[in-house]
């Protein structure tokens, strides 16, 4: 059965989550603040979904059982706080909040009122990062680099932007974030453009190096471990020949994380599925991220 679902925020993933929603559901609202060019596109593109700027209009609409959040990282918590407590289930895309307290609030809220409380890490359900989990030995791994390199967009800090993906892969990875050091960061646009880190788990070290200010659009994972050296980049994995001196390719996925993410969402509705099995990685990923902040931000 469609669940009827609306949209809080229309921006770039905004959009992403409006296409793969409106596949597999009745979107009947989309809520954002009245950009003209945001309302013009949903009129051109999805002429059958209403356009509101009052979220009040969708938490009083009985019919709509689940809201999707995709608006800006500071209004997170306001938007899921109220969804939940007007009885609606909840796809709030990452971070949850940037501040850690109302990301405990807002679990132990949507566990009280049972309903379906649904954080959108979409490397949770990437299919290279579960092929890695199973096929390669974490004991194994002596040292991986993290390489992001794009432009913009600077309406978000970069750590919750950013900088969250890499730290929760890497919880997926290891079941634990580690220790972090902070090499080196600095800004052009922001405060905080471009940012190094190291982190440590055992004897893995771990290095992460973002530049959102780069001339240059690529994202790449790299991993040594005691017998090869592997590269993730997009949608498939790279082994590398030492025969041939090449990298080689021995896996890919056509599969879209975000389409299996959606999926789930709406799988969960539809039983009744509370049980939010990444809480740990959540909170402990949005914990680091909230301390490293303190640092570089000062705050």
């Amino acid at each position: 059965m469609r669940k009827k679902v609306a949209l809080i925020g229309l921006g770039a993933w905004g959009k992403n989550l409006l296409r793969e929603f409106y596949k597999r559901s009745d979107v009947v609202a989309v809520c954002t603040t009245g950009n003209s060019a945001n309302r013009d596109w949903l009129s051109e593109n999805y002429p059958d979904i209403v356009h509101v700027t009052n979220v009040n209009k969708i938490l009083a609409d009985d019919s709509v059982e689940a809201v999707v959040i995709a608006s800006p990282i500071d209004t997170h918590y306001k938007f899921a706080n109220l969804s939940l407590k007007a009885g609606k289930h909840v796809f709030i895309e990452k971070p949850v909040s940037n501040n850690i307290n109302n990301t405990h609030s807002l679990f132990k809220l949507s566990a009280d009122k049972k309903l379906v409380f649904f954080p959108g890490y979409i490397y949770n359900f990437n299919p290279v990062l579960q092929y890695i989990q199973k096929n390669i030995n974490k004991k194994e791994i002596l040292c991986m680099l993290f390489e992001w390199d794009k432009h913009g967009t600077f309406n978000e800090d970069l750590t919750w932007n950013l900088l969250v993906h890499e730290l929760y892969i890497i919880y997926k990875i290891f079941g634990q974030v580690g220790d972090i050091e902070i090499i080196g960061s600095f800004g052009c646009v922001t405060k905080c453009d471009v940012l190094s880190l190291r982190v440590n788990i055992g004897d893995c070290s771990i290095l992460i190096h973002i530049n959102r200010v780069s001339n240059i659009k690529h994202k790449k994972v790299s991993f040594r471990t005691k017998d090869e050296m592997l590269i993730w980049d997009h949608n498939s994995i790279y082994k590398y020949s030492k025969k041939l001196m090449a990298y080689k390719l021995i896996w890919e996925t056509s599969e879209q994380p975000l389409a299996i993410e959606v999926e789930e969402f709406i799988k969960r509705v539809n039983s009744n599925n509370i049980d939010c099995d990444i809480i740990d990685a959540v909170t402990k990923v949005e914990t680091v991220v909230h301390n490293i902040n303190r640092i570089i931000y000062k705050i």
